[in-house]
């Protein structure tokens, strides 16, 4: 509200500010006097972000912190092409930082943060990914941290909990043969017609499927949902309550296994030394990519962690998102 230039942001951020009435449109700084427009979604778009040149809000409140204020890589409108190549007819997102590391930093050194997501043209994106799995390699040798494909099986990084999984197994039986819960399944004849007009017999398992569960196998499936969901009877189960059993993941992260990326992380030490692990990956990225069409802010040495993120501590997001939600509400 100060007059301040906070950021470059999507035409779906604007939108989300202006119809909560958090911001009002202002003329643009660049582009005289005209007051920039609402911006509309595009046909078909669903909302998705699209560039609105000469659109400018100014907020209706004060912020909780100045973001990228002082940071010209977040100030200014950035193409979309690939920064290697130029090419801007396809392009993905690709981490400098790979997600494996990243994930295990501290809230403030990933939280609001996109000068490590670069645009790439598939070709290039896998050149990239390929560079980027050899420095991997390094350093699992450099820190003794094997890769997780070299040392632990897929299976074994995960646990099974058997209660979780003996619900889910009861509530897949009553979706499949026991439709109409919390009633029996009505009769089903033993013939139907081909998709050729010609009549055949049901297999053994349509007929197992059509004619329901045996009455004790029923009750006692329906007993399992009851007491998982603490219901007094199984009368009071519904068609819902299936439905979430079914959803249940009973396979739940092996404590014992600790991935890559965290036992590397952990091995870094403080914050300067994943700067300095930050650093090490742009350098790297310049180095094997040779990108030319980055653009003219983007530093190796730029800032790793985020002030604002650094001033709220690991609750950045859901305090700004609540304060927000509030100053949005209807007086």
């Amino acid at each position: 509200p100060d007059g301040e230039k906070l950021s470059v942001c999507s035409a779906k951020k604007v939108r989300w500010y202006l119809e909560r009435g958090l911001a009002d449109t202002v003329p643009h700084p660049d582009l005289g006097s005209a007051a920039g427009a609402p911006v509309a979604a595009p046909a078909g778009s669903e909302g998705s972000a699209v560039r609105a040149p000469g659109v400018t809000i100014k907020l209706r409140f004060a912020p909780g912190g100045r973001g990228h204020a002082d940071d010209q890589f977040y100030l200014e409108e950035k193409a979309n092409a690939c920064c290697v190549c130029g090419c801007a007819h396809s392009y993905v997102r690709h981490a400098v930082v790979p997600h494996a590391y990243r994930q295990h930093f501290e809230v403030a050194m990933k939280s609001h943060l996109s000068h490590d997501v670069v645009l790439l043209c598939p070709s290039c994106h896998e050149a990239a990914a390929e560079a980027m799995c050899a420095r991997s390699v390094k350093i699992a040798r450099e820190f003794g941290v094997p890769l997780e494909h070299e040392t632990v099986p897929a299976e074994q990084r995960l646990t099974r909990n058997a209660t979780l999984a003996a619900v889910q197994r009861s509530a897949r039986a009553l979706h499949v043969h026991d439709k109409a819960l919390p009633q029996p399944s009505p009769p089903a004849p033993d013939v139907v017609g081909s998709e050729c007009g010609e009549r055949r017999k049901l297999s053994k398992g349509e007929r197992r499927r059509r004619s329901g569960l045996p009455a004790d196998r029923r009750e006692a499936h329906l007993r399992i949902l009851a007491d998982h969901f603490a219901l007094t009877t199984t009368d009071e189960l519904t068609p819902a309550h299936i439905a979430d059993a079914c959803a249940l993941e009973s396979s739940v992260p092996n404590p014992s296994w600790v991935p890559h990326g965290k036992k590397v992380v952990d091995e870094l030490g403080g914050p300067d030394e994943v700067a300095d692990f930050v650093r090490a990956w742009r350098r790297h990225f310049v180095e094997t990519m040779k990108p030319r069409f980055l653009s003219a802010h983007w530093s190796v040495d730029a800032r790793v962690a985020n002030s604002t993120a650094a001033v709220f501590g690991g609750k950045t997001r859901a305090l700004e998102i609540a304060r927000l939600h509030n100053l949005g509400q209807p007086s």
